[in-house]
């Protein structure tokens, strides 16, 4: 049975969670570039990870609080901390994903220095991650 463009968007909607809305945007590679800080790139740091499964759920909410404070260091353009949505398994090993974005490099480093960063991850990350990994890009 063919599909229609209808049916996809429906199809796609029950998989993301967010309505069609009848209309599909796109943007061009040259909108998308414009998006961009013209002079400098932007900096964005991903961290995935998983809390140690010993840890009671106030024990989490309270690291995951304190990384949330994190957002408050003026460097910091834009920020989430959310959990995922998929069931853990092979294929989506961690349970939470922090997103920052910076202006650039030098702000990233910034951050890196603040002293209320380096509190919330001496003091409340490291002891309470189980594993992680960090990517950093320049877009």
């Amino acid at each position: 049975m063919p599909q229609t463009k209808q049916h996809n968007a429906q199809a796609n909607a029950q998989i993301c969670g967010r309505p069609h809305l009848g209309r599909t945007a796109r943007i061009g590679p040259e909108a998308f570039a414009s998006l961009r800080l013209k002079d400098s790139p932007m900096h964005r740091h991903t961290v995935l990870f998983n809390l140690k499964d010993e840890l009671s759920e106030a024990e989490k909410k309270r690291v995951i609080d304190s990384m949330q404070t994190l957002r408050t260091i003026s460097t910091v353009k834009g920020y989430m901390l959310e959990k995922n949505k998929l069931p853990a398994g092979d294929k989506a090993p961690y349970e939470w994903l922090l997103v920052a974005d910076f202006a650039n490099d030098d702000d990233r480093q910034t951050y890196e220095k603040d002293a209320h960063h380096v509190k919330v991850i001496k003091g409340d990350f490291v002891p309470a991650v189980k594993n992680y990994i960090i990517s950093d890009v320049n877009f």
